[in-house]
């Protein structure tokens, strides 16, 4: 017997076994076609000879289809100016065409390519979608719609996504979940890798990380807010509300940050952060990790834990990885801060122009 891994996302086994037929085989979803009574999702599954058969299976309408709008791309005014260029992209075309008027290219190996993907589109609002459904999303009733963007309009994606302050210059993986939620086109993940290696903001702050990096500690966390850890940034440039600290607080077991500004960093406003912020709204958490500031581990939060029962622990003398869930989480927000400041730190700067329209969010 060989045991063979697989990712959640392709183990679909545990979610059909209510597919399963009286011969005890399994039958997988593999595309959707659209029929008369309904949707329709073609099943496959090996047969005695090793053929591959096929079986058509009606799913309900439980299935929630959420499509998101244009109203992000910052040249786009109405939908029919993303139909319009849709229409003229040639990677959406002959699908549009196909599922309009039911149009197929003569080239045979064309027909295959556009019949297998073909199902994994839609037109909904006279917009090209793309709903590639799968067992998981059935079984939880929603699915959302990735808008088909065409060659124009990429690059407002990958800047609203990755260079604005929304996107905050984040890695390929991090970048690409969130263009994925809501976009699509061909070559997605080269589109997005290949606009990170050219970004210049990227290139000039970011370092690389280093290679020989010691063992990870042994403090475990078993669930979410059991092992809460804290740091304190700056001084920095004092803003128009006069803060100039930032508290971090970070759940070890999600990597889960909340951050605050304070004007000053004093026992009294660290320990109202926690109590308010923390412990009354994710709960109590069973050990607290700090470093060894008068702030944090002295007479107030000192009280605090002890009447909380809360378990607390403070790094090495001049040693800051002891913390390094904390600090690398630091060296992230500070990353993200670098590439909207301009030289003189009180105005916005890499993306001031695109902050000004949205100022309620960039204050």
């Amino acid at each position: 017997m060989m045991i063979e891994y697989r990712p959640g996302a392709q183990n679909y086994e545990a979610d059909l076994l209510s597919r399963m037929t009286e011969d005890g085989r399994i039958f997988l979803i593999q595309q959707k076609v659209t029929g008369v009574t309904g949707d329709l999702y073609v099943t496959s599954a090996r047969g005695e000879e090793g053929k591959e058969e096929e079986k058509f299976y009606f799913i309900n309408d439980k299935v929630k289809t959420i499509y998101p709008t244009v109203e992000n791309f910052s040249r786009i005014k109405l939908n029919e100016e993303l139909a319009k260029a849709q229409r003229e992209d040639p990677d959406f075309k002959p699908i549009i065409d196909h599922l309009k008027d039911g149009w197929m290219p003569e080239d045979e190996k064309e027909i295959e390519k556009l019949w297998k993907i073909a199902p994994k589109f839609e037109l909904h609002n006279n917009l090209l979608y793309r709903v590639d459904l799968t067992p998981r999303m059935i079984a939880r009733g929603v699915v959302r719609a990735q808008i088909c963007v065409p060659e124009p309009f990429r690059e407002d994606v990958l800047k609203l996504c990755h260079s604005s302050i929304f996107g905050g210059h984040l890695g390929v993986k991090k970048t690409y979940k969130k263009i994925q939620n809501d976009y699509y086109w061909p070559k997605l993940t080269a589109s997005v890798g290949t606009w990170i290696r050219n970004c210049l903001d990227c290139e000039m702050r970011k370092s690389r990380p280093m290679d020989n990096v010691g063992l990870s500690g042994h403090l475990t966390a078993n669930a979410p807010f059991d092992v809460v850890s804290c740091d304190i940034m700056g001084p920095l440039t004092t803003t128009e509300r006069g803060n100039r600290y930032i508290v971090v607080f970070i759940d070890h077991f999600a990597r889960y940050i909340e951050a605050f500004a304070i004007p000053k960093q004093d026992s009294e406003a660290i320990a109202d952060l926690f109590v308010r912020s923390i412990c009354c709204r994710h709960g109590v958490p069973k050990q607290f990790l700090s470093d060894r500031g008068k702030q944090i581990i002295g007479q107030v939060m000192t009280a605090i834990h002890a009447k909380l029962g809360v378990n607390q622990l403070t790094t090495s003398s001049y040693r800051p990885q002891a913390n390094g869930v904390s600090e690398r989480a630091n060296k992230t927000i500070i990353a993200v801060l670098f590439m909207f400041v301009s030289d003189h730190q009180k105005r916005l700067g890499l993306s001031s122009s695109f902050c000004s329209s949205r100022s309620q969010y960039c204050a």
